[in-house]
């Protein structure tokens, strides 16, 4: 009986050991809310970037959304995440404006119908080839 109440323990023993090496292991993995502020606001500020490198973007369109990018930055440092974190969502917000009105600009509409004329004019030619070819079967076979 002395042998199983060790085994017992020993087994207790290695569960809780390994019990302990995940925890720690999640804590490891667990981001700190600095790490989540920062990232959160280096994303938007690339997607601000982006944004000022398109011909169709005004510079003053970013303006909002670049000072609420700074408001964040400076609260972060300080370490108001909370802070840093709603400046973030109203800098996202303020660029998915640009983006929303981007997809929606004349321009887009213009090159769909574009491409649509192009296409049709394209399913024509392949029907007068199509014409064209019959045509010169049919002379092909009435011709000595």
């Amino acid at each position: 009986m002395v042998k199983i109440s060790t085994l017992g323990l020993l087994g207790r023993g290695a569960f809780l050991a390994s019990l302990l090496s995940l925890a720690a292991c999640a804590q490891m993995v667990t981001p700190t809310p600095a790490q989540v502020t920062n990232n959160a606001i280096a994303v938007q500020e690339g997607r601000a970037h982006i944004f000022s490198l398109s011909p169709q973007v005004k510079p003053a369109e970013l303006v909002p959304a670049q000072r609420a990018l700074a408001a964040a930055r400076a609260a972060d440092a300080r370490g108001d995440y909370l802070y840093a974190d709603r400046q973030t969502q109203l800098a996202k917000l303020l660029l998915d404006n640009v983006q929303a009105r981007l997809d929606g600009a004349p321009g887009r509409a213009e090159e769909q119908q574009l491409k649509r004329q192009i296409r049709e004019e394209q399913q024509r030619v392949a029907e007068l080839q199509q014409k064209v070819a019959a045509t010169r079967k049919q002379l092909g076979d009435t011709t000595p």
